[in-house]
């Protein structure tokens, strides 16, 4: 069958913040804007071994790394299920308490980063597309 898009939760994404790129001078700062876009209590950003390249937030960097190698893998298993023939947009896992997403961005760079958020409730697919596309814009120049 279909494969549908998980239904948009309009009340999530009213009034998306806008990266102004410009003002973004590091990684830390882009990271700062993840954690207010998402309302997350935490944002990482893996390089494509799973090493966190920058981490801000709650979680303990050991646990981000150890996180993000897992995240890796996951989606590197995902990606070859041809559940598809579309590539994989996010990961999101539920947990009893939070949520895990983890977002690769777009190739197009050097290096190829997945961004991963820790947050209280779902981030919905819109959410996730903006984020994706305002770090991507950024991320290739900091």
């Amino acid at each position: 069958g279909d494969v549908r898009e998980p239904r948009n939760d309009a009340s999530c994404d009213d009034k998306l913040p806008e990266l102004a790129v410009e003002s973004i001078d590091t990684l830390e700062e882009l990271l700062d804007w993840t954690l207010l876009c998402a309302t997350a209590s935490s944002t990482f950003l893996l390089d494509a071994q799973g090493f966190v390249v920058e981490r801000v937030g709650a979680l303990e960097f050991e646990r981000a790394e150890a996180t993000g190698t897992q995240v890796l893998l996951a989606m590197e298993r995902l990606g070859k299920a041809e559940l598809t023939e579309t590539p994989l947009r996010s990961l999101n896992v539920e947990f009893d308490d939070h949520w895990l997403t983890a977002i690769p961005l777009p190739a197009g760079h050097s290096e190829i980063y997945t961004l991963c958020l820790v947050t209280g409730a779902a981030v919905s697919p819109a959410r996730i597309r903006h984020i994706a596309a305002s770090v991507s814009e950024v991320i290739v120049r900091v």
